[in-house]
């Protein structure tokens, strides 16, 4: 469908609405659409109003309706994704309630008591049906078959017992699995929710999903911080338990950052919008853990295979029981034994807590799949610019050629730069600004990625702004007295001749040298650095932070052919990076780390993101990912033991149902509430070697 049938009803600055046509609003056009618009990074949100018929999508200024319009027009049709919380704890409630009359009506000795136990158990057998019908014979139909065995002989009470049991598991596990989605919810920026903006030293009530960054906001006492911010004036206390799990509130003063979601415990600020509530930490948060798939690791999946595959040998053990002793009880105990429903509980609910737990340290894991890669990790491979250095490199040093001076050949390359997610290109645009120069307008940009610019500016002169391997790829020849003394550099030039050259520093992170220290005592044995930088910029930074393994002017094909090297010799490969020409590699990889300070396409594309740019959140992200797995072996010893021993006991000599419901069941909860366990536990503020 063209995008010229979606029509803009109205707009304003970050936000617009679309009305679409009735073949766009079909579910699986939305679910379509919806999956091409989370996909892209400069959306921040979207809805549908299916009855106004329309489209509402907030955004990034930088992304124009028309863009969107045409994203939204060719979006391909797909399935729809469930994303429904754990089911409602009151149909549980309901069972129960009419499981316990049940029995005790079959205490007492009252007809009455079989349809109210049938009616409590409803949900058992619908279960069962469920699954039969799509062709599988689950611990439903288990569960299913030894309440009608106890009540075709009479064992009312017995019968209700084990509905009870099993209904108070899943009321339980529902539960414990709503604790984890209640600390994801607190995690989400309430754009619904009223602020008050300064303007004009005057405060106006707005909507937090209003507030762009620049725009001034003032809380007071009680009031929860709508946006991440920069504290302008004031000083208050503020809990930041919600965000970061951190119990005691701490004071922030005037320079110092707040963050969305977080309470103003006392005291009043006046603070400068970073970011819309979208883009804040909270809003990133929550935006990739609702995406985030949480329990497809091959550990449980395994698990759940062999705990399936057991359904139907369980049944003809009951069966073979039955036949031998002809005692229905016994065989009733032994279909009530299960793994299966105890390891999809408990999964999910850990590796969900895991995931949070991690968030509020400022580790975003994009799923369970990417904790699970985290956790084998024993390669790394380190990009320098941003990622082992500060990101921040400086003018050192200009040389200009050819009559220019040195103002212009800032201005050419500042120019040609601008607007580019790249260290080197904010250096020449802040240099330029340093200098107070005028940029001439670029009409034209052809950008290479690793190498350069090839720009067209105002007035139609052409240049080339990049590194010496670009020069000599487009035929310019690069004078002897142009020498960076093997620091970063950027040449510019003409198309057919040099006009100067650029030298910059840029220092490696403090604790770089320390990571690198608690990285191999993580078991890392390889630890990369890949530049595209001087082979002398590029040893430096490696000498310094201890790292014998490295290599200077590596394009993004080189960058993917180390990654794939490592891999065919067996390695679990991880690549640490935070721009776009760390994408090849990201994608080869098995597994890609983007520095929260980085490109937006580097997050967008990266399993984890290390939300606070903090490179020490690299260790602790192993660290939790392995605590992780763990944790998840704990939970399924948990669950295989006490059903194993009751399972052996059954067939050897037998148990009453009751207390194999007990045991199946309990061990499912107990599970599922140690899986929580990461969630009570303070974030670590430092990573040091272990």
């Amino acid at each position: 469908m063209a995008a010229s049938s979606i029509e803009v009803a109205h707009q304003i600055d970050g936000r617009v609405r679309f009305e679409l046509p009735p073949s766009m609003l079909e579910r699986r056009r939305r679910a379509g659409i919806s999956a091409a618009l989370d996909a892209h990074p400069n959306v921040s949100a979207h809805r549908f109003n299916i009855r106004g018929r329309s489209l509402i999508v907030e955004h990034r200024p930088a992304l124009k309706a028309r863009t969107i319009a045409k994203l939204v027009s060719e979006a391909v049709p797909a399935d729809p994704v469930d994303r429904r919380h754990p089911g409602s704890p009151d149909r549980h409630v309901r069972s129960l309630v009419a499981l316990g009359a049940g029995g005790a009506l079959a205490l007492a000795g009252q007809p009455l008591a079989l349809p109210l136990i049938g009616l409590g158990s409803a949900a058992i057998f619908r279960r069962a049906v469920k699954r039969i019908r799509k062709g599988k014979v689950g611990v439903d139909a288990l569960d299913a078959t030894a309440m009608t065995v106890t009540v075709a002989t009479g064992q009312l009470l017995t019968a209700a017992v084990i509905g009870a049991l099993v209904e108070g598991g899943e009321l339980l596990r529902d539960l414990t699995a709503s604790r984890s989605r209640r600390e994801l919810g607190a995690l989400m920026s309430h754009q619904g929710a009223t602020c008050w903006k300064v303007v004009d030293g005057r405060r106006i009530s707005v909507n937090v999903g209003a507030i762009r960054a620049g725009d001034r906001v003032m809380v007071g006492s009680g009031d929860r911080i709508p946006v991440d911010a920069r504290v302008l004036r004031g000083r208050a206390v503020v809990d930041e338990r919600v965000l970061t799990g951190e119990p005691v509130p701490v004071t922030r003063r005037p320079g110092e950052s707040v963050f969305a979601m977080t309470i103003v415990h006392d005291g009043e600020l006046v603070i400068e919008a970073m970011g819309s509530a979208a883009e804040s930490r909270a809003g990133r948060i929550m935006a990739f853990l609702e995406r985030a798939p949480i329990g497809e690791t091959r550990m449980a999946d395994h698990a759940r295979r062999i705990a399936d595959r057991f359904v139907l040998p369980v049944m003809g053990t009951a069966a073979a029981v039955y036949a031998l002793t002809g005692n229905p009880t016994r065989a009733a105990a032994i279909l009530i034994f299960d793994l299966a429903s105890g390891i999809r509980v408990a999964a999910p609910t850990t590796m969900l807590a895991s995931l949070i737990a991690a968030a509020r340290e400022g580790i975003l894991i994009k799923g369970a799949a990417a904790m699970e890669k985290m956790a084998a990790v024993d390669a790394v491979i380190f990009d320098k610019t941003g990622t082992l250095t500060m990101g921040r490199p400086a003018v050192t040093e200009i040389t200009a050629f050819n009559g220019l001076g040195e103002d212009d050949v800032v201005a050419i390359a500042a120019g040609a730069d601008q607007g580019l997610n790249h260290p080197l290109a904010a250096a020449l645009v802040a240099e330029a600004g340093r200098r107070k120069l005028k940029l001439p307008r670029r009409l034209k940009t052809e950008y290479h990625i690793g190498l350069g610019v090839r720009a067209v500016l105002e007035g139609g002169d052409r240049y080339l702004v990049g590194n010496r391997e670009f020069m000599q790829a487009h035929g310019v020849r690069v004078p002897r007295d142009v020498n960076g003394h093997g620091l970063s550099e950027v040449i510019v030039a003409s198309p057919d001749q040099v006009l100067g050259a650029i030298v910059f520093t840029d220092e490696p992170r403090p604790e770089a040298a320390s990571i690198m220290a608690a990285l191999r005592e993580r078991g890392v044995k390889r630890v990369v650095l890949l530049s595209g930088d001087t082979e002398n910029a590029t040893r430096r930074v490696a000498d310094r932070l201890g790292i014998d393994e490295w290599a200077a002017r590596t394009s993004p094909g080189r960058k993917a052919d180390f990654v794939r090297n490592l891999k065919r010799a067996g390695h679990r490969v991880a690549v640490v990076g935070d721009g776009v020409n760390d994408s090849v590699a990201f994608a080869l990889a098995d597994l890609s780390i983007a520095m929260g300070g980085g490109a937006d396409v580097a997050r967008a594309n990266s399993d984890v993101v290390l939300l606070d740019d903090r490179l020490e959140l690299l260790p602790r992200a192993i660290d939790r990912s392995r605590e992780s797995l763990g944790l998840m072996n704990q939970n399924i010893a948990l669950i295989a033991a006490p059903n194993a021993a009751g399972l052996g006991a059954a067939v050897a000599s037998g148990i009453n149902p009751a207390v194999a419901a007990f045991l199946s069941n309990g061990s499912t909860v107990l599970a599922a509430a140690n899986g929580l366990r990461p969630l009570l536990k303070r974030p670590q503020r430092s990573v040091k070697a272990a």
